[in-house]
């Protein structure tokens, strides 16, 4: 593994294996909704993002999609935290869901897209002139 990375870091790919990774972990996470929403704000500001630390390279569309999700769960939130605060306040019950199920943007799920990009894109790339690299080494 320490030879991959070193190997993906001098052709300029770790970002996408750091992304890769960091997005399977995410996904898996059972962390709260509201930890999520703030992790994947993190996520995209460092890959995502256009200019980000470490951008990684996906297609504008999907780069599109994650921005589009993100602030569509980033506003429901902030609508539901409202909603939740004005009925503690008068102490009334909520009557009926927040959100129609066609409504929500499964957070886990916002990276799935870019994550699989990076996937292919590292299996069929760098990964493959790795394997490439290290069977000539190993046969010299």
């Amino acid at each position: 593994m320490k030879q991959k990375l070193e190997f993906l870091a001098k052709e300029f790919s770790l970002e996408n294996l750091v992304f890769y990774l960091l997005s399977q972990s995410y996904e898996e996470s059972p962390a709260s909704e509201h930890r999520k929403l703030q992790w994947a704000q993190e996520i995209f500001s460092l890959f995502i993002k256009e200019g980000g630390v470490q951008e990684v390279n996906i297609p504008a569309e999907i780069k599109k999609q994650i921005q589009n999700d993100l602030n569509f769960a980033l506003e429901r939130s902030e609508k539901e935290n409202v909603q939740e605060n004005l009925h503690m306040s008068i102490n009334i019950e909520e009557v009926g869901p927040r959100t129609s199920d066609t409504d929500k943007v499964e957070i886990s799920k916002i990276f799935s897209v870019a994550s699989a990009h990076v996937y292919f894109t590292m299996e069929n790339d760098p990964l493959q002139r790795f394997l490439t690299t290290n069977r000539s080494r190993l046969s010299l």
